[in-house]
């Protein structure tokens, strides 16, 4: 019986580079005495290229301003705040050129009557996400937009309350106040673009313990530094930030 726990992960272009690299992995567990499972990933299928840059905060802010004021066109009245959210907020950060916007509504046991309207910005309805690969959280409303074949924005949707809100503040509040954090996180980002450049599942798994642990390290500096308010006021102050 085989020793258990080996996976592998195949990237590949063509159907000839898959075939040669199962004979090897194949040829490979006879000899080590191995069991394992394999993950195939279709680089020309995929067509995302994770690419981690330089900061660039005034174009991503005005990234951000053009597009808040878009959105704040679609979800009109049940609009309740908006935020510049992800990397791209955090001042300095490396980071993929994808603007994250959150915004935040009355509720969102409507939420499909808004699907139309972001369409037709570009965007892509993919609701919760929950089967996904890596699973979406429950009540958090995702659309995505691409534009050349590159994804060009993310805005997630939540109602007033929801934990995913105070979550993503907090991270970027508490990264942006701390700069130490902020550089160790860019040098994971830029480390794991390199090593899974076409694999953005790997990306994202890469990242996990350490957001995981600032995530941790965030909610506690806001309940020690921050007053717990109620988000309900919506505005942007001319730099196109968040303001409650």
């Amino acid at each position: 019986m085989g020793k258990p726990g080996w996976q592998f992960t195949l990237m590949f272009s063509t159907e000839a580079e898959r075939a040669y690299s199962v004979r090897w992995i194949c040829k490979r567990s006879e000899v080590l005495g191995i069991t394992y499972k394999t993950r195939y990933i279709d680089v020309n299928a995929m067509g995302r290229i994770i690419e981690v840059v330089p900061h660039d905060s005034a174009a991503w802010g005005a990234a951000f301003a053009r597009e808040a004021r878009a959105l704040e066109h679609v979800f009109g009245e049940a609009l309740v705040a908006l935020h510049h959210v992800g990397s791209t907020s955090i001042r300095g950060l490396p980071a993929k050129p994808v603007i994250d916007l959150l915004v935040v509504v009355r509720e969102t046991s409507t939420i499909r009557r808004f699907s139309s309207a972001m369409e037709a910005l570009g965007y892509r309805d993919r609701g919760e996400c929950l089967d996904a690969e890596i699973p979406g959280t429950p009540g958090r409303f995702y659309f995505s937009k691409d534009q050349g074949g590159k994804r060009t924005h993310n805005t997630h949707v939540c109602a007033v309350g929801h934990s995913e809100i105070s979550d993503k503040l907090a991270f970027r509040d508490y990264l942006r106040a701390h700069s130490r954090r902020a550089v160790e996180y860019g040098a994971l980002k830029q480390k794991l673009a390199e090593r899974f450049r076409h694999d953005n599942i790997g990306y994202m798994r890469g990242k996990d313990a350490f957001i995981r642990t600032i995530l941790d390290e965030a909610r506690q500096w806001c309940r020690e530094t921050q007053p717990t308010g109620r988000i309900d006021v919506k505005s942007l102050d001319a730099s196109g930030e968040s303001v409650f």
